[in-house]
């Protein structure tokens, strides 16, 4: 199926009756089984299981399939916002939020943060690419082992977008790849939203640990008595061109091997800085000057590079404190983490971090409340 070509289908929203519905769907270019709703309202596939198909005639070089798809939807980011709020409703109108997250994530927290009447300042401070080496010997030795693997941990969405795209390349066509998942007998692991990711793939055994972190999903598997003797295929990014890994995955490891599982770490994706001083050099003149209001970390590694983009950590510090700006971070292990990397605490944390509007929520408690002591 080529990306982009459009498909109509029949859908059952989660918040309806039993009332069927046309959309317009069209398949992603991760996965055939990846869909997205268009031009119908705010709302856009998270699950669909494919019918049937047909093949139907190639139109302008592309090949298109017509499909009936049962479809579970959910609202658009933001739609819980009252969409005629004013100012007063809204803390974060008119403040200007440094995104660091690459591409993969930034559009994401960004929509939020729109949502919320902010107005993102976006800097890639890392990029996530595939691997690019030319020697996927141990990938693909690994793709074709699963059965011997009692649990795949994926710690990221690039991580299961990785593993299913290159599965399929092995195995030939994406309906071997998930055959072959599906009958290793693997029980597949994700944080948080990322799930529902899987699930969208076609992967049919798919659990999620009730805190989304590593460290939670180590904690669930000692719960469930799944980590004694178990092998734990995990899937991490390789981290190059002068960031140094996080501990995140290190711990991770660490803490799998000591709950008394082997962990088998595998890299499936590189991540690397994702820009420089001189493309960036608005955004630092914004930092300097005082017009960036808070920074909001999504990972470690963003904050190393942003530090390189913004000429040291020092400079970081300075402008933090000269603009009283607000260190924002994706979760206490994130937030541990930057804060080490920049040398100051950073106290403006989300608690539910299994998406990102709970990072914008405590941002918007921490300027609700500069506002109510009179700091705004």
């Amino acid at each position: 199926m080529h990306p982009g070509a459009y498909l109509i289908a029949r859908g059952q929203p989660v918040c309806a009756p039993a009332k069927q519905q046309s959309l317009v769907l069209s398949f992603s270019v991760v996965s055939p089984l990846t869909l997205r709703c268009h031009k119908r309202g705010p709302a856009h596939v998270t699950a669909a299981n494919i019918t049937h198909g047909m093949q139907c005639p190639a139109a302008i070089g592309l090949q298109l399939r017509q499909v009936a798809v049962q479809a579970v939807l959910q609202p658009d980011v933001g739609t819980e916002r009252d969409p005629l709020a004013d100012e007063s409703q809204m803390p974060l109108t008119g403040k200007r939020i440094m995104i660091t997250a690459p591409r993969q994530y930034a559009h994401k927290l960004a929509a939020h943060l729109i949502m919320a009447g902010a107005r993102p300042v976006w800097v890639p401070s890392i990029s996530i690419t595939h691997i690019r080496h030319q020697d996927k010997s141990k990938f693909d030795e690994q793709m074709h082992n699963l059965s011997q693997y009692d649990h795949i941990a994926f710690t990221s969405r690039n991580g299961i977008h990785a593993v299913m795209q290159r599965l399929e390349v092995v195995q030939g066509s994406t309906q071997a790849a998930l055959q072959a998942l599906n009958d290793s007998k693997v029980q597949c692991w994700a944080l948080g939203a990322d799930a529902q990711l899987l699930r969208s793939y076609g992967v049919q055994s798919v659990q999620m640990p009730t805190e989304a972190s590593t460290q939670g999903l180590v904690t669930e598997l000692r719960m469930q008595g799944r980590a004694q003797g178990a092998r734990v295929l995990c899937p991490v990014p390789l981290v190059t061109e002068g960031l140094v890994e996080p501990p995140v995955v290190p711990r991770f490891l660490e803490a799998l091997q000591a709950a008394g599982a082997e962990a088998v770490r595998l890299d499936v994706y590189q991540t690397a800085p994702g820009s420089n001083q001189a493309a960036c050099a608005v955004e630092r003149h914004l930092l300097r000057s005082g017009g960036i209001h808070a920074i909001a970390f999504s990972s470690t590694a963003e904050a190393q590079g942003l530090t390189q983009i913004m000429g040291g950590a020092e400079a970081i510090r300075d402008a933090v404190h000269d603009h009283s700006i607000i260190l924002a971070a994706h979760g206490p292990y994130t937030a541990a983490g930057a804060g080490a990397v920049l040398g100051c605490h950073i106290r403006c944390i989300n608690q539910d971090f299994s998406s990102f509007a709970g990072l914008v929520t405590a941002l918007e408690q921490v300027f609700t409340s500069q506002r109510c002591k009179g700091l705004d």
